[in-house]
């Protein structure tokens, strides 16, 4: 709650100094004509605007279907959205009827259509129809600006829509959204495509324990982590290294596979099979946190360690706070490496709820017992095995045979052959 409070503080500040629009040309880099714009009247007889940014390769697109703006509105926005091309496309679309969906899945679904799911950009979608509208972020914007922080851009500029005056909502969310990228150190003109990590594409840190020879890895190929703070994870490590391995990975890279069988690749492409080690994931497509153990490391962070470490970290990331977010996590695991205790609240949640069933079972069998005849229970006393069951016996036409039970248990992947050795545990973010 505070930091929604004080997000809402910096948005009410920069809508004093970002508006009206007129004085907007300190913050607007745009060194062309907007009456140049070329405009194509479509078959509904509204315009459509496109507008690309010759040095990133991004667009601006306006599809105002539901006709809620003029020309010199459109132009206007057109101004707006522009600055965010550094970053992504920026999309504005109006429509006016009842497709029968949240307006959250229409923007998703327009942007997925408009950029495909390996593109960056916003969207800021205007339903007229039932006076809703959504901003709708991916790739690269959308690593910087999060769920939460969008959201209360919403919140900002919904006072406008409520009003009918989409107009200004839009308006004041593009500036918003192009700032938001620009303080946070989003590189101009990047791409998803350029931050998939391939070899030399991306410094890599390392140290090695001179008394116990395991490697300590940092391969930040998303670039979500500045130089001073790489250095800073990259010692937060060295205390892993007393028991293993340890790599931190960052990535775009959206593999076929799960953030957990990505992870294990990465280890064991890296140090080998059933090698002592750890590795801490962000995989920046997934939006997720994975870490894999292998090898001794593996016997003491367990996957449900691993899940646990995660549950606790995982809103750090969400705040775009990566630092913090690995630097937890390798406090936490090395914690445990020393025999100590770390924080996990959802076991004690399913431990709580794991004895509540059980109770209620208790108290389930205890009044149908004491609901049965004085002569059912003196039956049952004298044949017990006429139960059907007792422990591993069973009656079929009176005589006794032996029964055989199965059991089974979870929680990552163990052993050798094609698969990979070791486990894990993941939040998404």
């Amino acid at each position: 709650m505070k930091m929604k409070k004080i997000l809402s503080s910096v948005f009410a500040a920069a809508f004093i100094l970002l508006t009206p629009l007129s004085a907007q040309e300190d913050v607007i880099p745009l060194n062309m004509n907007v009456d140049d714009y070329d405009t194509s009247e479509s078959d509904d007889g509204n315009f459509d605007h496109f507008l690309f940014n010759d040095e990133t390769d991004f667009c601006v697109l306006i599809d105002d279907e539901a006709d809620i703006l003029s020309i010199d509105e459109e132009k206007k926005l057109i101004e707006c959205m522009f600055p965010v091309t550094q970053w992504g496309d920026a999309a504005f679309y109006s429509f006016n009827e009842d497709y029968g969906m949240p307006v959250k899945d229409l923007a998703e679904s327009y942007y997925d259509m408009l950029l495909s799911d390996d593109g960056s950009g916003s969207v800021f979608l205007a339903d007229v129809y039932n006076g809703e509208f959504y901003i709708y972020s991916g790739g690269d914007i959308a690593s910087v600006i999060d769920a939460e922080t969008t959201e209360t851009i919403m919140e900002n500029v919904a006072g406008y829509a409520d009003q009918g005056d989409f107009f200004t909502s839009s308006t004041s969310a593009f500036i918003l959204l192009s700032g938001l990228a620009s303080s946070n150190g989003l590189p101009v003109g990047s791409s998803k495509e350029a931050a998939v990590p391939t070899d030399g594409a991306f410094q890599t840190l390392s140290y090695t324990n001179s008394e116990t020879g395991y490697t300590a890895i940092l391969r930040d190929g998303a670039d979500i982590l500045s130089d001073g703070e790489e250095k800073k994870l990259l010692g937060d490590m060295k205390a892993v290294t007393e028991w293993g391995n340890a790599i931190f990975y960052s990535t775009y890279e959206g593999s076929g596979s799960s953030a957990e069988d990505f992870a294990a690749t990465v280890y064991e492409d890296t140090f080998g099979k059933e090698v002592s080690g750890s590795i801490f994931l962000v995989d920046m497509d997934r939006r997720w946190l994975q870490i894999h153990t292998d090898g001794s490391v593996n016997r003491i962070i367990t996957p449900n360690y691993c899940q646990s470490i995660t549950d606790n970290i995982y809103k750090m990331a969400s705040a775009g706070d990566y630092y913090s977010c690995a630097a937890e996590a390798y406090t936490e695991m090395a914690t445990l490496l020393k025999g100590g205790k770390i924080s996990q609240p959802m076991k004690h949640a399913s431990n709580a709820l794991f004895a509540i069933i059980i109770a209620m079972i208790i108290c389930y069998i205890y009044m149908k017992s004491n609901g049965k005849t004085e002569s059912e229970r003196a039956q049952e006393k004298a044949h017990p095995v006429f139960k059907g069951s007792l422990n591993n016996l069973s009656v079929t036409k009176g005589k006794l045979t032996s029964v055989t039970h199965s059991s089974s248990s979870g929680g990552g992947s163990r052993g050798g052959g094609g698969g990979h050795s070791g486990g894990g545990g993941g939040h998404g973010f």
